[in-house]
């Protein structure tokens, strides 16, 4: 077996960054995720992964179930040591280079910093209102605040039942009204490829209705059923992501194109 050598490539890191991940408590798939996101972004001499860190490419890289993967990212996320953006393409990952605000893994209980028993941050100066009408936060919303809701609803392409079938999601009643920060959120899922079935079965998964908190579950169940989605290539053939041909959706006609063509099975 040849030895590795850096003509074949090599990734660039700052000393102190690595010290930082040295001596931050990281679990083993807390560390196999952050070097891959390491190797993904800066191994191309770039600061983000861009579109090459979706969750099959991070399954594959770290040996890891994907959902694995997918619980990893969120504490690491929640700690502040790496930061994520959704794009159409795969969710954009990059390490948070300014050190000082990582969190090590608190030991338990709700401490003063705010830091809850998942290890994940609640910022005190951001208001996690919830949709319900009933729950305090949301009552105190203004009727400028539910005319502004509206007016956007109306200014974006939207279901025609979208307030039905978001707050049948949330498992609120018919009464629920949505807030400015779940409105927020939940457009940036629409757009994002996600559905309402995806976020009601978040909802359970994670017995919550504040999309801010079940946003992440979503993010995982849409990249899960992406990864089974397959595209015609310039044969009209269905490819799976995995690059294998998606054989059991194919006609007859197709099956036997791609035999004479040599496609694998």
């Amino acid at each position: 077996m040849a030895k590795a050598q850096l003509e074949n490539g090599y990734t660039k890191i700052a000393n102190e960054l690595l010290e930082k991940a040295c001596s931050t408590q990281l679990n083993t798939n807390e560390f196999r995720v952050f070097f891959a996101i390491v190797r993904l972004s800066y191994g191309w001499n770039q600061k983000t992964t861009a579109n090459r860190a979706s969750g099959n490419v991070l399954a594959e890289m770290t040996r890891l179930r994907i959902d694995k993967v997918y619980a990893a990212i969120k504490s690491l996320k929640c700690r502040r040591i790496i930061e994520a953006q959704a794009t159409k393409a795969a969710n954009e990952y990059k390490i948070n280079t300014d050190i000082e605000k990582w969190s090590n893994r608190p030991k338990s209980g709700i401490p003063k910093s705010g830091i809850p028993k998942s290890g994940c941050f609640i910022d005190p100066s951001q208001v996690y209102a919830t949709s319900a009408t009933s729950a305090p936060e949301a009552a105190d919303q203004t009727p400028k605040e539910i005319k502004e809701i509206k007016e956007r609803k109306e200014s974006e392409i939207l279901p025609s039942d979208y307030y039905q079938k978001t707050l049948k999601a949330l498992g609120l009643p018919s009464t629920g009204i949505i807030s400015p920060k779940d409105h927020t959120v939940l457009i940036a899922l629409l757009k994002d490829n996600c559905n309402f079935d995806d976020i009601e079965q978040a909802r359970i998964k994670r017995k919550k209705n504040r999309l801010e908190w079940i946003q992440d579950s979503v993010c995982e169940m849409r990249d899960a059923r992406l990864a089974t989605v397959a595209k015609p290539d310039e044969n009209g053939i269905p490819i799976l992501p995995s690059g294998c041909m998606d054989w059991d959706n194919m006609t007859f006609e197709q099956k036997q194109f791609a035999i004479q063509r040599g496609y694998e099975k």
